[in-house]
């Protein structure tokens, strides 16, 4: 009966020696991590991709329309990346373009009267 007990015991220690050289002398491949890098980095380049902008960015869009929603979009674009652009740039980019549409509205409204567009103006730059 203990030869058997012998027999169990070796091939118990045979098989759990093969296993271990196993994974001593043949380590799985660590490209676990590159994989979840890229998986991140995905939605970042798709977000940032320029063909989202390029319509907005064509020369013959901005002779008509101007270069500040060209700007802005783009910044914003920026702010999803990951190098990412400040808050602050963007803010300062749209106020530009906010307060220029202002004007030229109230300017349009009043064109002969500038303490009525100026009035209008004040309107646009009080929060109610």
């Amino acid at each position: 009966m203990a030869w058997w007990l012998w027999l169990i015991v070796g091939l118990g220690a045979g098989g759990a020696g093969g296993v271990g050289a196993m994974v001593i002398f043949n380590p799985p491949p660590n490209n676990g991590g590159e994989a979840i890098v890229e998986q991140l980095l995905a939605p970042s380049a798709a977000l940032t991709d320029l063909d989202l902008i390029e319509p907005l960015c064509e020369p013959l869009f901005i002779a008509s329309h101007g270069p500040l929603l060209c700007r802005e979009m783009f910044c914003r674009m920026m702010q999803r990346g990951i190098d990412k652009a400040s808050d602050t740039a963007c803010e300062a980019i749209a106020n530009i373009s906010n307060k220029s549409a202002i004007l030229e509205f109230c300017h349009s409204r009043h064109p002969e009267d500038d303490d009525e567009a100026r009035d209008c103006v004040e309107i646009f730059d009080r929060r109610i």
